[in-house]
């Protein structure tokens, strides 16, 4: 057998790849949407002509540390320590509004249920801890990759679809040995007789 030769591969298979692929992406979209409401936010409230809000502060460094992994390559450990800090002060920051105390503090609020926001980042937290990876940095290296081999994959293609048959031409010939390896068979042996399918694929 050629260990080199192609794989037909089950699309079935590949259902539990695509859903690790959405779950991943989908934290990595979290992920970011919260760093850019934490800077945002933060910027907003620093830059505001009446004085910073206290909580402006801490918003602007929680953001930046969520983004240290993707640009620096620091441990995952460190966006994970701020997007729980993070879900701690967006909940404090609810309670405090609900006692009254304070005015709302996510300018988001009408147009995301706070408590749907509150779950999905929650659930950041735990997909992080679970996976030990940055979401954003995984993303990143995931796309790269993907750009890599489609670069090959594509020159690859343009290498060799010269040399493929088109469309009307003949086949190539080519031998084979029949099932039972007694004897060669020729594609030209064929020819002007019967048709001829040929079927790719792994039966072991």
């Amino acid at each position: 057998m050629n260990i080199e030769y192609a794989t037909v591969v089950d699309p079935l298979t590949l259902v539990p790849s695509a859903l690790a692929m959405v779950i991943h992406f989908s934290a990595a979209i979290t992920q970011g949407a919260l760093t850019l409401f934490l800077v945002a936010s933060g910027l907003r409230g620093l830059l505001r002509p009446s004085g910073a809000r206290p909580m402006s502060a801490v918003r602007l460094p929680l953001g930046l540390l969520l983004l240290l992994p993707l640009l620096l390559g620091v441990a995952a450990l460190v966006s994970l320590a701020a997007a729980v800090a993070s879900v701690a002060m967006l909940i404090y920051l609810e309670r405090k509004n609900a006692k009254g105390n304070d005015r709302p503090a996510w300018f988001f609020s009408r147009r995301l249920p706070r408590r749907l926001v509150l779950t999905a980042l929650i659930t950041l937290c735990l997909f992080m801890a679970w996976e030990r990876e940055d979401p954003l940095a995984l993303a990143a290296e995931i796309g790269q990759n993907m750009s890599y081999w489609r670069a090959h994959e594509v020159a690859w293609q343009r290498r060799n679809d010269s040399r493929a048959p088109k469309v009307g031409e003949l086949a190539p010939d080519f031998e084979l040995q029949d099932p039972d390896g007694l004897k060669a068979v020729r594609l030209s042996d064929f020819r002007g007789k019967r048709p001829v399918a040929l079927v790719f694929g792994s039966y072991t």
